[in-house]
């Protein structure tokens, strides 16, 4: 008897954990088609951001800049630099997983990812200040700064590190502002696709149309990053720069 009593017992026991197993499963699956549906309607909607600044700076082109918007036709042309198919790895690949490491991958609590996001943001940072805004006089000066910047960046990394604790109590603190500060660096940097020569009411509202598909973009991909983690904010990145930028390079054309 009590051995048909045990037998009944485990055959109980594992039923139990067999339904628990199946609960389990089942809101896993839930969980990743939750997160599937979330991508797929922020990829159509960054998409037609896109497209909607297309139509814009289009119309813009054709009423206010007499055919020809100033800076749209001057972008820097990384295939003349590394020719097309490096462009594509560059473009569709490595700057979508910098720029979501360095603008949304401190929203993580892992001290790694944290302390590898801040460095990349450190990285655009002194790129940004060296490179691009301080004029260089002799070639081998631009060298100079470059080695710079990747020497700094190791001890950047420890020292963010090495101050983690002090750096997350910071973040969560102030999350809200460095949001919303992240999304707007964001859309800045790509400002600096697009060199100005000459200043005037003109080149300012080009660039203003220009980038006003950004702050909105940006917004999507930090959504999609608290919402569904930063592997997926990479992968909309990818798959939004894949969409507009592959069929521009296969039909030729610089970018």
């Amino acid at each position: 008897m009590r051995m048909a009593q045990k037998v009944v017992s485990l055959i109980f026991f594992y039923n139990k954990l067999r339904i628990i197993k199946m609960i389990n499963d089942l809101r896993t699956k839930s969980s990743f088609e939750v997160k599937l549906k979330l991508f797929a309607k922020c990829f159509l909607l960054a998409l037609l951001i896109k497209i909607v600044g297309t139509i814009v700076i289009i119309i813009a082109e054709a009423l206010i800049f007499d055919g020809s918007i100033p800076l749209y036709r001057n972008q820097i042309e990384l295939t003349d630099t590394y020719g097309p198919y490096f462009s594509i790895v560059l473009i569709i690949i490595v700057f979508p997983i910098l720029e979501e490491l360095g603008f949304r991958g401190w929203f993580s609590e892992n001290i790694f990812l944290t302390s590898v996001s801040l460095t990349v943001s450190l990285f655009y940072f002194l790129y940004v200040v060296l490179i691009i805004l301080i004029p260089t006089i002799i070639p081998t000066e631009r060298v100079h700064r470059f080695l710079f910047i990747f020497l700094a960046l190791p001890f950047g990394f420890i020292f963010f590190y090495r101050h983690f604790l002090s750096i997350r109590r910071s973040i969560e603190l102030r999350h809200s502002w460095l949001v919303i500060i992240s999304i707007i660096t964001f859309s800045c940097v790509h400002a600096f696709n697009y060199p100005i020569t000459e200043f005037n009411s003109k080149t300012a509202l080009a660039m203003i149309l220009i980038l006003l598909p950004y702050p909105f973009s940006g917004f999507i991909y930090t959504y999609v990053r608290i919402k569904n983690g930063l592997a997926w904010s990479i992968a909309l990145h990818i798959m939004n720069n894949s969409f507009v930028l592959i069929p521009v390079l296969l039909l030729g054309k610089k970018i």
